[in-house]
């Protein structure tokens, strides 16, 4: 399964630009994919609450620091 990580990384390393922008496309539109599926309630965190992401090629730490309730 290709994974947009996967195709952004090919995008980082393509030297023609016009391929480089069907891949970033491609990335967005393979990682937007999974939303019709999802049935769970989205990712909804607390104030003050982090999230940590690790893997292989890179590390995110995330902190929610603003509350803007609908």
């Amino acid at each position: 399964m290709i994974m947009g990580a996967d195709l952004l990384d090919q995008a980082a390393e393509c030297p023609d630009p016009a391929r480089r922008l069907v891949l970033v496309t491609a990335g967005l539109f393979v990682a937007f994919n999974t939303i019709k599926s999802r049935k769970k309630k989205p990712f909804n965190p607390m104030l003050g609450e982090t999230y940590e992401l690790v893997t292989d090629k890179f590390r995110l730490v995330s902190e929610k620091v603003q509350h803007l309730p609908v």
